[in-house]
């Protein structure tokens, strides 16, 4: 029995039927792993970070108002900008003979939309829901512990300054906005 798992495959007419199968061997793999990256990034600051050492090793240390300006710029740029490489692939489906004349509205509408959120005031999504951060770091780099903090700092200002419709839940309780009143504060 130790090269099997018992899995119970399910109920019929109130008795359990036991279904056995091999146990796979296991290995570890990383949930996130990082893959080559051709992002092309662009500098914010030299502000908010400096090197120091530890037990003989050098350390990247970040200041938490650096986060927060990392957040609060990435936000912005998801609202409003599409990558360039992402724009290419559907600027190319206007010119692909095998799309039909659904795929080739649906990616003129994505690209007249990114022109028009490009300008900084509409972001390309107006309904954008929970604002979520997730960062890597690696060991030797600090930044000071309350990292979630630091994050969330940028989020109070988020929605009004992106014109963004916070869509979790009860709004209208949140911030007694409702449908269209994103429209209004662009404007």
């Amino acid at each position: 029995m130790d090269e099997f798992s018992l899995l119970l495959a399910g109920c019929f007419s109130g008795k359990f039927h036991a279904v056995y199968m091999a146990t796979p061997e296991f290995f570890y793999q990383d949930i996130f792993a990082v893959g080559k990256d051709d992002t092309v990034y662009r500098l914010l600051t030299r502000d908010y970070v400096s090197v120091g050492e530890f037990a003989g090793k050098p350390v990247l240390k970040v200041a938490p108002e650096g986060l927060a300006l990392l957040a609060d710029q990435a936000f912005h740029d998801i609202a409003f900008y599409l990558r360039p490489a992402h724009l290419a692939q559907v600027a190319a489906i206007l010119e692909d003979p095998d799309a039909s004349a659904n795929d080739r509205a649906v990616a003129l509408a994505m690209l007249r939309n990114a022109e028009v959120s490009a300008h900084g005031v509409l972001p390309f999504c107006q309904d954008t829901g929970t604002a979520t951060i997730v960062g890597r770091k690696g060991h030797q780099v600090w930044t000071g512990g309350g990292r979630g903090g630091a994050f969330a700092g940028c989020l109070p200002g988020l929605y009004a300054e992106c014109a963004a419709l916070l869509a979790d839940g009860a709004a209208g309780h949140v911030h007694g906005e409702k449908h269209g009143d994103e429209f209004a504060r662009a404007n």
